[in-house]
């Protein structure tokens, strides 16, 4: 891995990058600045602190510390921060490896056998080529790489590629479901199949990260951009499941973790998660674990 100073007189504004080893560019910046035009190889722009307004072709996204966004090879990119001296805004930039990035990707796809996948399709990433609202282990993951650097200990530097590898396969299987999902929707104008894949797939990611929410059909609409039933529509081809299920779901994944806090109630659980009523959060959990939240908690805290 190489670890180097993000700067704008380093990226590259004539022609699309090739990196033969994975690439992290970062720096920090505590004054208002802004990067002109500039082209990316495939990978992600993330800032661990702070916010800026990207441009990515000519399409402007908002990123800040709890959000993300993969770029596709041959992306065009510029990005501005406005902030006071007391603010400190951190960007990293981390390019993959072009040729191993390429051999995961067929051994993935290759593995998977599906017929809706080509030679040109398995480099392409512009489906997944959007906001994406941060996990934990990301965050983590870039921080531990910016820790490690580029030493050429041998224990450090086989820690970055191991990180870095799961990251891109990650990515690539996300990329392939994408794919999938993106087909469901039986457009035949590629460019109105990817713009309407992206804009589900920003209200599907923003679900996962604001599930606490009370949410509405409304609100997902909104953040997809489209009335309320063309989204219901998309999201039920693309997911084969109803935004409300999905979101039901996502609940109770996070609840039978809360669960297994041996402090937490399951009143506390349940409200934590986003249900409005108890009643209502025990028999959905039930159903799905065919026990009761109660009874889920002990089996739990006896197995300790």
């Amino acid at each position: 891995m190489i670890l180097s100073k993000l700067a704008d007189n380093n990226l590259s504004k004539d022609a699309v990058p090739v990196y033969f080893d994975h690439c992290v560019l970062y720096n920090e910046f505590n004054k208002s600045i802004s990067f002109s035009n500039h082209f990316t190889s495939f990978g992600i722009i993330s800032l661990l602190a702070g916010s800026g307004n990207f441009k990515i072709n000519n399409v402007e996204t908002l990123l800040d510390q709890n959000s993300f966004v993969i770029v596709n090879r041959g992306s065009k990119v510029s990005f501005s921060v406005n902030q006071t001296p007391q603010q400190k805004t951190k960007i990293v930039y981390l390019f993959f490896n072009h040729i191993l990035s390429q051999l995961v990707a067929k051994d993935i796809f290759h593995n998977l056998n599906e017929q809706i996948l080509t030679e040109n399709s398995i480099d392409d990433y512009s489906l997944i080529e959007h906001i994406h609202f941060n996990n934990a282990s990301l965050k983590e993951n870039l921080h531990t790489l910016l820790s490690l650097g580029d030493s050429c200990a041998s224990f450090q530097a086989l820690k970055a590629d191991m990180l870095i590898r799961k990251m891109l396969e990650d990515i690539i299987t996300e990329n392939y479901a994408a794919f999938r999902m993106a087909d469901n929707l039986n457009v035949i104008k590629q460019s109105t199949k990817v713009s309407l894949y992206k804009r589900i797939a920003i209200a599907k990611s923003w679900m996962e990260t604001h599930f606490s929410l009370p949410l509405k059909l409304t609100d997902l609409a909104d953040i997809a951009m489209v009335n309320s039933q063309h989204f219901l529509r998309l999201f039920k081809k693309a997911y084969n499941t109803t935004p409300h299920q999905y979101l039901t779901e996502i609940r109770l994944r996070q609840a039978k973790r809360l669960l297994t806090h041996p402090t937490k109630s399951v009143s506390e659980v349940c409200y934590e998660v986003g249900f409005e009523s108890l009643s209502s959060f025990s028999i959905l959990f039930k159903k799905q674990t065919g026990h009761s939240p109660k009874k889920f908690k002990m089996m739990h805290m006896l197995d300790v």
